[in-house]
């Protein structure tokens, strides 16, 4: 990843060119606690985050059946990058950014990987 791209503040005065705002989209589960627990990546614990609502119902397909329900956000992607930022954040400085998946990069972690998602742990 490009090193301008680590934080969403480094964005801020630059030429947004080939950024879009954007519909993404990612699974939480359901549940009546405080706090979200997201679908996330098993080998770095990101959460899972999508422009595709087709790509993120195959994910849901092959995580373990718990209650769970689409949160779609607006965020600032860019496709080729494969990232994305949200932009419903108040710290700038520290806001990191969201790997984006692909039906590409899909079908290659199902491919490598036996259980390539999981639900962030907390709720039983």
């Amino acid at each position: 990843m490009n090193d301008t791209l680590q934080k969403l503040h480094n964005l801020c005065n630059t030429d947004l060119v080939g950024w879009e705002i954007a519909w993404c989209h990612y699974l939480e589960l359901t549940h009546g606690r405080m706090g979200t627990f997201p679908a996330l990546y098993t080998s770095d614990n990101d959460i899972v985050v999508t422009l595709s609502e087709d790509t993120l119902d195959k994910v849901r397909n092959i995580l373990p059946d718990r209650p769970g329900h689409t949160v779609s956000q607006l965020m600032l992607v860019n496709e080729e990058e494969g990232i994305a930022f949200c932009l419903a954040v108040k710290d700038l400085e520290n806001t990191p950014p969201l790997k984006l998946l692909n039906e590409a990069k899909f079908k290659k972690l199902i491919a490598e990987e036996e259980e390539p998602f999981k639900w962030a742990p907390g709720l039983l």
